[in-house]
């Protein structure tokens, strides 16, 4: 009993250091949270404040670069809501070996416009297939009619026609059907304040056919040489001198012609002759008697109905 009273106050001792170790660790635990609280506050305070100086940064620093670099920095796609593309191949078809030209027509909307020269080149390769693409160009610009920054200066303010060169490769099968993609990239402008609206990258999708495309030759529309031909007439190749032998030829018999024309006639032409040796003149009275002489139908019907008088006549007395 007295070695348990003894080691009583040990254990209260151990009892209540165990208890403060507890509240410590949780006092410490509470610190640490609250520092890491201020830490991460902190951060995210500076991260707002380097936030701001970076927009405020890149907005001086676009205000100093030029159109051209701004726009090289955001460059967009699809600019269907500022213009449309309308491709065409002319002629319709292109045999193997054969070479026509890929039209296309790029139709702005609204205040959409593109300065000249056109700030546009194609991307990508040429060859695709059986097809081989040439380089892209673009036809003149006209006088700005509608947009009233450009008024008096080359502007594409309406549309633009460009052009690509299409060849066909020589081995290509005929009723081949080669899928086409040109790849554009320009620059579109505000007609009203010509200021930059964007920088974008389209793509046009076209088809060339391998084919023979029926062109006959129209009769009476001039041909090569300046002639009239016929459908599948070839045009004359004869020689000027072997093409005017019979225009001499026939002048001869015009002048010939005319000479024996212009003799005075020195007697009356003869009287046709009855040909044949038992021949006679026709006898043209009788065919004048016939022309005179009345219906027989008639005398025949008045004397009926004059007999049948008589009769009746005849009858009464």
């Amino acid at each position: 009993m007295i070695a348990f009273c003894r080691l009583l106050p040990l254990l209260l001792l151990a009892v209540v250091a165990k208890g403060q170790e507890d509240r410590l660790s949780e006092r410490e635990a509470e610190m640490e949270r609250r520092i890491r609280a201020r830490a991460e506050r902190g951060n995210g305070e500076k991260q707002e404040r380097d936030g701001e100086r970076t927009e405020k940064d890149e907005e001086e620093e676009l205000a100093r670069l030029t159109p051209e670099e701004r726009l090289a920095r955001s460059v967009r796609s699809n600019a269907s809501a500022f213009c449309r593309f309308v491709p065409a191949l002319k002629p319709a078809k292109l045999l193997p070996g054969q070479s026509g030209t890929l039209v296309i027509s790029a139709l702005f909307n609204g205040q959409a416009v593109m300065p000249s020269p056109a700030p546009m080149e194609m991307l990508g390769g040429s060859r695709q297939g059986v097809v081989t693409l040439g380089g892209l160009s673009v036809q003149p610009a006209e006088m700005g009619r509608h947009a009233s920054a450009y008024l008096g200066r080359p502007v594409y303010d309406n549309y633009a026609i460009l052009e690509i060169p299409v060849t066909v490769a020589p081995d290509a099968p005929l009723g081949t059907k080669q899928p086409v993609s040109v790849d554009l990239r320009f620059d579109i402008y505000d007609g009203a304040s010509a200021q930059p609206i964007g920088r974008f990258v389209d793509r046009i999708n076209a088809e060339v056919e391998v084919g023979r495309v029926p062109d006959p030759a129209v009769v009476g529309m001039p041909v090569a040489g300046g002639e009239a031909g016929s459908p599948g007439e070839a045009p004359s190749t004869a020689a000027p001198s072997q093409a005017a032998a019979p225009a001499a030829g026939s002048a001869d018999r015009v002048l010939g012609a005319q000479a024996s024309t212009s003799e005075p006639e020195s007697q009356a032409p003869p009287a046709p002759e009855p040909e044949g040796p038992g021949a006679t003149e026709p006898d043209w009275s009788r065919l004048a008697a016939e022309d005179h002489a009345s219906p027989a139908p008639f005398w025949i019907g008045g004397g009926v109905l004059l007999l049948a008088l008589v009769l009746l006549l005849t009858r009464k007395k």
